[in-house]
């Protein structure tokens, strides 16, 4: 599989944005009229019983404030990844979602987590490693503008607040800022070297 970027048209970059948008506000609503009864479908570590919630945590909120707080910058960090190519979006947030969730389900502390904010952080590591690898200079201007603005969301990775699951945002962001250095400079690697013929393969 090839993880040179493959860009869609705008609209379709929206309309991806919505559907998760749509998604996860669906299921927000329908878990607070339950009472947060979906809740118990996050993230047990090391519980077998609950091995699914690596895949349903993101979806699920402890509050609407919880809710409100991820909404906003997981849905534009998911533009801005868009920018590195269709293909790697999708490839990451599944890469995170599964691979960072494990990592919660095995090493995170005995609570029940559950939020978008590891996909969130996997994205926001993402983005600051990848468009600085790529040494171009839209995607580096991306990685720029998002440490300017949501940089200091870092310290979340930190154990500072015993409520807030610091795992999830650690173990996403480590997968995203190793996806993003990994995937980055793609583009630039396959590019002919000056003096060289290009022969297609």
């Amino acid at each position: 599989m090839s993880f040179a970027r493959t860009h869609i048209a705008f609209k379709h970059q929206l309309s991806i944005v919505l559907f998760m948008f749509a998604v996860i506000t669906f299921v927000e609503i329908a878990n607070s009229a339950l009472d947060r009864s979906l809740n118990i479908h996050g993230i047990l570590p090391r519980s077998s019983d609950h091995w699914y919630g690596v895949a349903l945590a993101p979806l699920l909120h402890g509050s609407a404030a919880h809710y409100g707080g991820n909404i906003v910058p997981l849905m534009l960090f998911s533009f801005l990844v868009m920018q590195h190519g269709i293909i790697r979006y999708f490839l990451l947030t599944l890469t995170v979602t599964m691979i960072g969730g494990s990592l919660v389900w095995v090493f995170a502390r005995e609570a029940l987590h559950i939020g978008a904010s590891g996909l969130l952080y996997g994205y926001f590591g993402f983005l600051l490693v990848a468009g600085f690898v790529s040494r171009e200079f839209k995607l580096m201007l991306i990685s720029a503008v998002v440490w300017f603005f949501y940089g200091g969301i870092v310290y979340g990775i930190l154990p500072t607040v015993p409520q807030i699951s610091f795992e999830s945002h650690l173990f996403g962001f480590l997968v995203g800022a190793v996806f993003g250095y990994k995937w980055g400079g793609v583009a630039v690697n396959n590019r002919p070297k000056p003096g060289y013929p290009h022969i297609p393969r």
